[in-house]
């Protein structure tokens, strides 16, 4: 069986299961808080709450000798003040920007600790290698209201630091919603 066919299903089991019951409660909550938002509302429900990620801008860029060069962006922090408990969240794009964002364009990555900072390397360029953007995290995006979307991973994901960013051109991140998964 086709390795595509079995994440679908996969995915469609993860989407159908008890997990997504309370849905609808969800959405409407969201819906009410930001009706006419102007750019991506990034969520997590936690202890029956619903909270806000609210974007994070980088706080220094810097080219590191790495067999060439590597730039590495830097975020405030050794850990992110948003903690979940499980790597599920939601985006919500209101009907003001949902011609400017496509949900499919949102990326998953993984930032590595430095000293009291979280890093994201943005590019290599050495001799052998040339390489622009960011790795991501495969995951899937399941509409459960008009512009409400619930992120599941393709595969669950380790504790640690994580960042979500929409990928403009280049896929590199202007702004970084982050979260850690303990």
């Amino acid at each position: 069986m086709n390795h595509r066919v079995i994440l679908v299903l996969l995915i469609f089991v993860y989407a159908t299961s008890p997990l997504f019951a309370n849905d609808r409660e969800d959405s409407i909550i969201i819906h009410q808080q930001h009706p006419n938002a102007v750019e991506p509302i990034v969520y997590y429900i936690k202890n029956d709450s619903c909270y806000t990620i609210e974007p994070t801008p980088f706080s220094n860029m810097r080219v590191v000798p790495f067999l060439g060069l590597k730039t590495e962006m830097s975020f405030d922090g050794q850990t992110s003040q948003n903690h979940l408990s499980q790597s599920l969240f939601y985006i919500y794009l209101s009907d003001t920007i949902q011609q400017t964002y496509n949900i499919n364009n949102f990326r998953v990555v993984n930032l590595k600790m430095g000293d009291g900072e979280r890093l994201l390397t943005t590019s290599i360029n050495a001799y052998y290698y040339i390489h622009v953007g960011t790795y991501s995290k495969g995951m899937c995006a399941v509409a459960i209201d008009k512009g409400l979307y619930k992120i599941v991973p393709a595969q669950q994901m380790e504790p640690g630091e994580y960042g979500l960013f929409y990928a403009f051109s280049g896929n590199v991140p202007i702004k970084i919603y982050d979260f850690s998964i303990h």
